[in-house]
């Protein structure tokens, strides 16, 4: 009995410490691919074409983003989602104020005024299809972040990713 239990651990304890050692290694391994890997902030993807560019100089702005960091939001009237985008700024916008602005695409008539009964006491603009082409909006809902020059400094799809960001500049302002 006691040779049989000699002979088990003579197998079983070299087995773990050559299993442990194993483990190691390519975990020191994996490790070392870990970090070479870029920072975390370059995984984003491809930069939005529209960041850095001045809306100011494309499309005339209300007078109420004028001078400020704003929310511009661009919707169609027929997008579900661009309706649940303008639900939550407008929960947003009354629990704490923002200068914003939607800009909606107005080519599309048929549910243009179902969108203007349900959202026309918001601050929104029309803009033609051609227009938000131009400006890089490919897809609606898309909401952007200008400085007070009307240069594009965020791009989101969701209002509330951007909220923290309009609130922090209008802080900065004072």
């Amino acid at each position: 009995m006691v040779n049989a239990l000699l002979i088990w651990l003579s197998v079983f304890v070299p087995s773990c410490v050559a299993a442990l050692w194993i483990v190691f290694r390519l975990y020191r391994q994996a490790r070392a691919e870990i970090n070479e890997l870029p920072p975390a902030g370059q995984y984003g993807g491809p930069k939005h074409a529209m960041l850095g560019a001045s809306l100011k100089s494309a499309i005339t702005l209300p007078d109420s983003v004028q001078g400020v960091a704003a929310i511009v939001q661009f919707a169609a009237p027929g997008c579900p989602l661009c309706s649940e985008e303008l639900a939550y700024l407008e929960r947003s916008h009354r629990k704490q104020p923002f200068p914003y602005v939607c800009l909606y695409e107005s080519d599309l008539e048929e549910h243009a005024q179902k969108f203007l009964a349900d959202f026309g006491h918001l601050h929104i603009q029309p803009i033609t299809k051609e227009t938000m082409q131009l400006l890089g909006v490919v897809a609606t809902p898309l909401v952007v972040m200008i400085d007070a020059d009307g240069v594009v400094r965020q791009v989101e799809i969701q209002m509330a990713k951007i909220l923290p960001s309009i609130q922090s500049a209008k802080r900065r302002a004072g």
